[in-house]
């Protein structure tokens, strides 16, 4: 499992880009990481794009775990899953909707270029830089 980190200042959006395969606790690795760098560079919208994973080992339980232990959200700032997978998919939404304070900042979709749309801005006016090494 691997993920990439990704953000644009100019939009205020992190984008995070997971591979291979994924299991309960390497989502939990992952999740507590990102807790870590909103702590420091605060909170932003943010783009969780599942699209290159090949390998998804997450169990509800698991899914129910993270929703329920999600920090809030700023108002104004929104998280998209890119969630092409039916399983993700499911799951994803699931999160969302267990997502408690911050189910109306979560929004599941099936492409990258819905979340862009979603967010506001066009690929053309991301500015992404690479704001960690690969984990």
């Amino acid at each position: 499992m691997g993920l990439a980190l990704s953000f644009d200042k100019l939009h205020q959006i992190l984008y995070i880009r997971l591979r291979g395969g994924i299991t309960n606790e390497g989502a939990s690795e992952y999740y507590t990481k990102l807790s870590k760098w909103f702590v420091i560079n605060g909170t932003c919208s943010n783009i969780f794009d599942f699209s290159d994973v090949t390998d998804f080992q997450m169990s509800t339980s698991e899914v129910r775990k993270l929703a329920a232990n999600a920090p809030p959200v700023s108002n104004g700032y929104r998280n998209v899953i890119v969630a092409p997978q039916d399983v993700i998919y499911g799951l994803s939404r699931m999160y969302e909707t267990l997502g408690g304070n911050m189910s109306d900042h979560v929004h599941v979709v099936r492409t990258i270029a819905e979340a862009y749309q979603l967010l506001g801005v066009k690929l053309s006016e991301l500015d992404f830089q690479s704001c960690l090494e690969p984990l």
